[in-house]
């Protein structure tokens, strides 16, 4: 059949073949393993590595577990919206930080995740609103009093170029 090499590469290819397939079945079986909680670490985890794309497919798988208190949700939201904007998706990432906004209005979180994006996004009224609902939740926020500053910056600067254009 194989001479004294071929059979030996043969065989080393099969064994290859059989470590992949090990591996494989790990994983599969750490994730099945895994909760909303466990796989919420993990996404965030990948996200401070700057691996985007994982961290959102770990978050999203999270998010299919039925009976997730609105709290978690929303925290799986958030972070999956970080992903996103990590990805330059702000469109996503502005709806899922609405979402986890819409499922717990008290998270701060939230609030400045939905603001920064909107503000990405040129929503300005909408950033505004995010802003104000975290101060109140949270004054003196570093990060909201910062993107409030910017909010207010760029519609002043929508207000000076809104009469250039009627010209």
């Amino acid at each position: 059949m194989f001479d004294g090499g071929a059979q030996e590469a043969h065989d080393r290819m099969e064994a290859n073949a059989n470590i992949g397939k090990i591996v494989l079945k790990v994983k599969e079986e750490e994730m099945e393993n895994k909760g909303p909680e466990q796989l919420l670490k993990a996404g965030d985890a990948k996200i401070e590595e700057g691996d985007f794309v994982r961290a959102a497919e770990l978050l999203t798988e999270a998010l299919v577990f039925d009976g997730t208190a609105d709290a978690l949700h929303s925290q799986l939201l958030c972070s999956r919206a970080a992903a996103h904007a990590g990805l330059g998706d702000f469109e996503t990432a502005e709806i899922d930080a609405g979402e986890a906004l819409s499922l717990n209005r008290t998270s701060v979180r939230a609030c400045m995740l939905l603001a920064r994006y909107s503000l990405e996004l040129r929503m300005l009224d909408q950033s505004e609103s995010a802003i104000t609902l975290g101060l109140k939740l949270e004054r003196g926020d570093e990060e909201l009093l910062k993107l409030q500053v910017d909010v207010k910056l760029a519609k002043e600067k929508a207000e000076k170029v809104k009469p250039m254009q009627k010209e």
